[in-house]
């Protein structure tokens, strides 16, 4: 019987021994494991936080729409990138808190890719999606929905312009400006506000 308590007792400080080793070997210096849990847990202010700078705040193909717009918009209104659906529009304060939650959650991660704005007042006068494949999507259409239906019914002019290899002042004018669109558009021009 004594030889048994003493088998369980050996058995008992080899495990303790082991996990405490196996726990010293992972925590040491330069180890995968260390390394991940740093990035996850340490953000004092010593320890460098894994970020790193985007290349641009515009894809190359909104980059590209962008340099061909900025000329037609300014000095004339400004023209801003990538603002937040949720500075556009807003859910009214009078409802109901979980409505209010459920309708700002449709809405708080998007953003839209051009706004333009008066610019004395900064209104919005006009916004602007452009349109590549990955809007054809069937998740992506329904967001698109929503999110046309969320303009509209807050007042606010949202144009949809179809992703192109490149942008003339022409082709953006038609949209712009109520000129006659593109065949191809099913697209409405709306800057009755920017005349």
């Amino acid at each position: 019987m004594d030889l048994l308590i003493y088998a369980i007792i050996g058995l008992f400080a080899v495990l303790f021994f082991g996990l405490g080793l196996a726990r010293s070997l992972m925590s040491k210096p330069g180890t995968k494991n260390q390394a991940s849990s740093k990035a996850k847990l340490d953000t004092n202010q010593e320890t460098k936080l894994p970020y790193q700078a985007c290349k641009s705040l515009l894809t190359p193909n909104e980059h590209a729409f962008f340099k061909v717009l900025q000329p037609l918009v300014e000095p004339h209104w400004h023209l801003f990138a990538k603002v937040r659906m949720e500075d556009i529009i807003e859910v009214p304060k009078e409802l109901e808190y979980r409505e209010k939650q459920s309708l700002r959650g449709r809405i708080k991660s998007r953003h839209i890719d051009f706004v333009i704005c008066d610019p004395t007042t900064l209104k919005v006068l006009t916004c602007i999606e452009l349109d590549d494949k990955s809007h054809q999507k069937k998740k992506s259409k329904e967001a698109d929905q929503y999110n046309d239906r969320a303009m509209r019914d807050a007042g606010v002019s949202l144009l949809r312009v179809p992703a192109r290899m490149s942008y003339s002042e022409e082709y953006l004018k038609s949209y712009l400006f109520e000129e006659e669109a593109p065949s191809e558009s099913a697209y409405a021009p709306i800057a009755t506000a920017m005349h």
